[in-house]
């Protein structure tokens, strides 16, 4: 961080001792209105040169900010894009419409805008009505927990023949596309369908009839709620990475498991193109004849797993902290000089 530069960081959340009794939804609904009653007197109380809200979702926090230059990072623009019908029929509800408003109000408001990849960013033009002048698109940075521990040899031989497996990482919404994954790991040869592992949340009722429906029951593992060092693990030893998401707004997990070495298939769904580059095979997430070949592909092919893994490797290497670092003091700098220029 730069020298000459002081951070603080704010939080306005309401404490437990007063959500806590409240349901999970009603919580969420409780903390956003919380920000909106207490953000101005927050932010009022600290002399601050400019405001980074770290989440759009808080956008609205923008309007809050009384004249001071507002940066608001935005990772993706699911719940605009789903209101406005582009995953089937639109679906939301008064309180969560108006409250979507005064988000897409904030981010029209703010000095400058952060998109987290160029898909995010043509996203916020299209949807979001933003100039493109306003957005500096600056990728997040891959935390050194992810990296490959190993030599050629374990990505010549191929990785961990003993126990091969597929592994996803992804929660249960919708465009995570978990459904997807058990489709594509069922349509696999018998030689191939060894094990698939799931990393995250517990299944929904819906997933599991799917496994029971197409017989998978001992075949599908799940892990739950894993951290950080259960996650390099898994990425490290699966024989390939499989995420046909129908929507990133970033896409960390193609990232994370570049990282470690593990060869990638996915999606060219939302940021991903962006994000893997030439170093995974990608189908469009509806084609899941075509992403099922490149399993077999990678599955069967060990040069080309080495291959990919390799250029995993040396593509993640554009995702730094320095390069996040000097993106972040770019955007403070427009921030501070579009304010500069606005009549006292």
């Amino acid at each position: 961080v730069d020298e000459d530069i002081e951070f603080e960081r704010m939080i306005l959340h309401a404490t437990g001792a007063l959500t806590g009794f409240l349901g999970e939804r009603v919580q969420t609904w409780a903390r956003h209105f919380w920000n909106l009653l207490r953000g101005s007197a927050v932010i009022r109380r600290r002399k601050t040169d400019l405001v980074h809200i770290l989440d759009g979702s808080y956008g609205y926090l923008a309007s809050k900010t009384l004249g001071i230059p507002t940066v608001v990072t935005v990772h993706d623009l699911i719940p605009l894009l789903r209101q406005e019908g582009e995953f089937g029929p639109a679906r939301s509800n008064r309180i969560s419409r108006w409250l979507l408003g005064r988000v897409v109000a904030g981010l029209q408001r703010s000095e400058r805008l952060i998109a987290v990849s160029s898909n995010t960013e043509k996203d916020l033009r299209q949807h979001a009505h933003i100039d493109q002048g306003r957005i500096s698109v600056a990728p997040l940075a891959l935390s050194s927990k992810f990296r490959f521990e190993g030599s050629q040899g374990d990505l010549k031989e191929g990785r961990y023949p003993d126990t091969p497996y597929l592994l996803h990482v992804g929660n249960n919404g919708y465009y995570k596309n978990r459904e997807g994954v058990v489709r594509i790991f069922s349509q696999l040869p018998e030689a191939q369908r060894a094990r698939l592992v799931m990393a995250g949340p517990a299944p929904t009722s819906q997933l599991t009839s799917l496994i029971e429906k197409l017989g998978l029951q001992a075949r599908v593992e799940f892990v739950i709620d894993s951290d950080d060092d259960e996650l390099v693990g898994l990425y490290r030893r699966a024989s390939l990475f499989l995420f046909p998401s129908l929507y990133e707004g970033f896409g960390w997990p193609p990232l994370e498991a570049m990282a470690c070495g593990c060869p990638v298939v996915c999606s060219t769904e939302g940021s991903l193109p962006g994000v893997v580059g030439d170093a995974a095979l990608t189908a469009q997430a509806q084609n899941e004849e075509a992403l099922t070949a490149h399993c077999v592909k990678v599955l069967t092919d060990v040069g080309l797993a080495q291959s990919l893994a390799e250029r995993g490797r040396e593509r993640v290497k554009q995702f730094t902290i320095e390069r996040m670092r000097e993106d972040l003091l770019a955007a403070y700098g427009r921030a501070l000089a579009v304010q500069s220029l606005r009549p006292a």
